[in-house]
């Protein structure tokens, strides 16, 4: 089993970790978010939100952040409201397989206000051994989704790039 404490404690003071958490920001106040794939992460903390919820896969032990953890499946997990003003997926999407990846990304853009979303930016092939899209190209990412991205950086850290994109 995953320790998504420790997960998440070694992302904290990564680049792209705080690039999200800088979209977030500017897209903030506002009524609800939603981190998809949260991983343990206290990303959905950031920004000022009247409801915050965050889902993951796994149960998380010691799940410290003040929002409601889902636990379970995404897309098939059940949400407790339609819509969030934002909503975040951060190094989810590279461990998905192919056919899985539509269906995934429909139901982020459906129930966001504004999407954000990270992934590994060309990693080569076998760099981590739970990607299975890697290399991840501006072309390829771009063809998941059905949104114009209305932001996008590439962040550095230890000499591997990210995406993080938003779609508004």
């Amino acid at each position: 089993m995953v320790d998504w404490i420790k997960y998440a404690e070694q992302r904290r003071g990564m680049n792209y970790y705080s690039a999200v958490k800088d979209a977030i920001e500017q897209h903030s106040p506002g009524e609800s978010i939603l981190d998809v794939g949260c991983g343990g992460t206290d990303t959905v903390m950031a920004g000022s939100f009247k409801r915050r919820y965050a889902i993951n896969k796994d149960a998380i032990p010691n799940w410290k952040p003040d929002a409601e953890l889902i636990i379970g499946p995404w897309p098939e997990v059940e949400l407790p409201q339609s819509r969030f003003d934002v909503v975040t997926c951060c190094q989810v999407i590279e461990h998905l397989p192919d056919e899985v990846i539509p269906e995934f990304v429909s139901r982020l853009e459906a129930v966001a206000g504004v999407l954000i979303v990270s992934v590994p930016y060309l990693w080569p092939k076998g760099l981590c051994r739970y990607h299975t899209q890697d290399p991840v190209h501006l072309s390829k990412f771009r063809g998941w989704f059905t949104r114009k991205i209305s932001r996008l950086r590439i962040v550095e850290d230890d000499n591997l790039k990210r995406l993080v994109a938003v779609f508004g």
